[in-house]
């Protein structure tokens, strides 16, 4: 499953209120958006035919990588940029390839077309200098923002450092100098009747194309307190499509849980892949188990995701 907005579609406005610190943090990075383009307006941004140089966030994460592999097998003229936090750039490179590596998917003719970023999302300007970062602004054609914490007992306060905030980096490169198209990773988990669909509450909610969240719902059964990561997500798509509007081309992807590849290969530290493997080994399942998991394999959903991106 895949829901996906981009330019070319009118997203439907949420309906009811963000909780207080979401809508806080929505005019927060509006009124920084502003900012910037009262500096001067960008020029206009390349098309996805001319794309040679990408910026790509969680290049070492379990979706990530393949996002990378599929970016450089399409054009052997492609590069790529990585974010990445090492001690030095051959530390960084050593991360990104051991990625690629332990997923069977790392090709040596790679290596010369990935640059290593040292840095972090985090960190103003990614924790880049000014000269760095307004280079960076020049280079690249277009943004893959795949990073965040996918942490589900972290709070909304105590995640949206990671996932809402680091935005205004992500922001201030995709609007400085000129557009830069900007693909961003959400997640179908915004919606209650996805995250929760082991419960007979909602097996008669369908999710449709280009369908909002309801927030009632979401309040009802994700307590921003307890619970940030959807908020963080749904938050950071209201900030990026107020800046679509304001002429930078986006498309975000609502990715389903994904727990593995074609090859089989899974994110170690995944709790349904570790539960179900416990299972495995015990030779038993506790009562009322089911192993929910997506039907598409994630380098499936990269290669849709990629093609999507680079079609003008």
């Amino acid at each position: 499953m895949l829901n996906a907005t981009n330019a070319s579609q009118e997203t439907p406005p949420l309906v009811g209120t963000l909780p207080p610190h979401c809508r806080q943090d929505v005019e927060t990075l509006r009124q920084f958006v502003r900012s910037v383009l009262d500096g001067g307006a960008p020029e206009k941004a390349v098309s996805p035919q001319d794309f040679r140089e990408v910026l790509l966030t969680g290049a070492t994460g379990f979706i990530g990588r393949f996002f990378l592999c599929d970016l450089l097998q399409r054009d052997t003229k492609f590069v790529v940029h990585c974010i990445v936090r090492a001690d030095d750039v051959e530390h960084g490179r050593k991360r990104i390839r051991d990625a690629l590596q332990q997923a069977e998917i790392w090709d040596e003719s790679f290596d010369s077309r990935i640059k290593v970023v040292l840095g972090d999302i985090c960190q103003p300007r990614f924790g880049l200098s000014v000269e760095q970062f307004d280079l960076l602004c020049r280079q690249v054609d277009a943004v893959y923002h795949l990073a965040a914490d996918i942490n589900l007992t972290s709070s909304y306060i105590d995640i949206r450092k990671n996932n809402t905030f680091s935005m205004r980096n992500v922001l201030e490169l995709c609007l400085r100098i000129r557009f830069k198209h900007l693909f961003f990773a959400s997640t179908m988990g915004v919606f209650p009747q996805y995250f929760c669909a082991f419960a007979h509450e909602f097996k008669d909610r369908r999710i449709d194309h280009q369908m909002q969240p309801n927030l009632e719902s979401m309040k009802k059964t994700f307590p921003v307190g307890l619970l940030g990561y959807p908020w963080s997500k749904l938050t950071s798509e209201q900030i990026l499509l107020f800046a679509q509007q304001a002429g930078m081309p986006l498309a975000i992807f609502r990715l389903p849980q994904i727990s593995l590849s074609s090859s089989g290969f899974t994110p170690p530290h995944d709790l349904s892949v570790r539960t179900f493997a416990a299972a495995v080994d015990c030779e038993k399942l506790p009562e009322d188990f089911t192993f929910r998991s997506s039907n598409e394999a994630v380098d499936s959903l990269s290669r849709i995701c990629t093609a999507i991106s680079l079609n003008p």
